[in-house]
């Protein structure tokens, strides 16, 4: 019984507590509830007024986009215009210099058509008179054949002769004058001349007289011979002057010819065939040597023969054979004196004489630059 009763103490206090605690829970959740609704209509205020302040923002930004772009075209539009203003203004000034030099080139050609006009005329005023000088030309011989009763031929022949004879008149009168000046008178002058022009000209280096005989040793002599085939006499052939060979401890080849240039191309490809006796093995190379050797001397004549006229003051205006028979003197040589510096001093002195004596300078040059051609 005591059991029972403790159990339904139990139950009851059981049920008090849950009852109790239900109530508190259900308060609570209430309040909860309560306090969840009055935040939901903050929230949404909140979110109404935020929507209202971007919707008020975009639009603020809308009409500041708009009043931006407003003015950007406003502006756009002002330069476009401005462009264009300049533009017309330069078509108008281009316009303008066109019509100008329009203007002005129709003026030049209306005067270029009137000089031309002139010009025309004056030729054909020029072509009469031309004509007209040839018909009075053309006249005078056949009326002076007849006022002299002389053919032209014979008027020709007289005057010319007429002019010898004052000539030798004039000649014979002043070498009678000359005559009657004693030879003392001028033998101090001459003298006097002939020392300032020695003391001014610089005197030319000494020129080696070219050799006219090549040395060989018995070894390179061989080899020469075995080019022409064992027998010497076939280099005579080849450079066209007479060549004899001497042989003993060593070889000599000479050159028995007054033709000093073909005497030193001999020399040279002698010379060249012993250095080279590698490369000139056949008769056909040493041939061709030769035609080389001719080539390279026949533009070192014509150097030498431009550099005589240059030394002794001349330009070398001259026929090209001229040039080279004086540059061939450079190879020759007379009492043992290299022709070549032999003219170019005796125009260097011809020309000081001349300068003394106040004569052609450049003529007396030229004449003993070429006196022994």
């Amino acid at each position: 019984m005591l059991t029972v009763l403790l159990s339904i103490l139990v139950l009851v206090a059981f049920a008090g507590t849950f009852w109790f605690f239900y109530r508190q829970t259900a308060g609570q959740a209430g309040r909860a509830i309560e306090e969840a609704a009055a935040r939901s209509r903050e929230l949404r205020e909140e979110a109404r007024r935020r929507s209202e302040e971007v919707q008020l923002k975009a639009r603020d930004e809308v009409a500041q986009v708009r009043l931006d772009s407003r003015r950007q075209l406003e502006e756009q539009a002002r330069e476009q215009e401005e462009e264009m203003n300049e533009q017309e203004l330069a078509l108008e000034r281009e316009s303008a210099r066109v019509e100008t030099s329009t203007e002005e080139l129709k003026a030049r050609e209306a005067d270029l058509s009137n000089r031309f006009s002139v010009l025309s005329k004056r030729n054909n005023t020029i072509a009469e008179l031309k004509n007209q000088k040839r018909e009075l030309q053309a006249q005078i011989p056949p009326a002076l054949e007849t006022a002299a009763k002389l053919s032209r031929q014979e008027m020709r022949d007289q005057i010319y002769q007429q002019m010898v004879d004052a000539a030798e008149n004039q000649a014979q009168e002043n070498l009678r004058l000359w005559e009657q000046i004693p030879e003392s008178d001028f033998i101090p002058k001459a003298k006097r001349i002939m020392g300032i022009a020695m003391e001014r000209l610089s005197r030319t280096e000494v020129q080696e007289r070219p050799a006219n005989s090549v040395t060989l040793s018995m070894s390179q002599y061989q080899h020469i011979l075995k080019l022409c085939g064992g027998t010497i006499e076939k280099l005579s052939e080849l450079f066209k002057i007479p060549v004899f060979a001497q042989v003993a401890e060593d070889a000599v080849i000479r050159f028995d010819t007054i033709d000093a240039v073909n005497r030193e191309i001999a020399r040279r490809v002698l010379e060249k065939t012993i250095e080279n006796s590698r490369q000139i093995t056949t008769w056909e190379t040493l041939a061709d040597l030769w035609q080389k050797k001719n080539a390279e001397m026949e533009n070192e004549i014509t150097g030498y023969g431009r550099k005589a006229f240059k030394l002794a003051g001349l330009k070398p205006k001259a026929h090209k054979e001229i040039i080279q028979l004086l540059g061939r003197l450079f190879f020759r040589t007379s009492y043992t004196q290299n022709q070549w510096l032999h003219t170019i001093e005796a125009a260097q002195l011809a020309g000081l004489i001349a300068a003394e004596m106040h004569l052609h300078v450049e003529l007396a040059r030229r004449a003993a630059l070429l006196h022994d051609i």
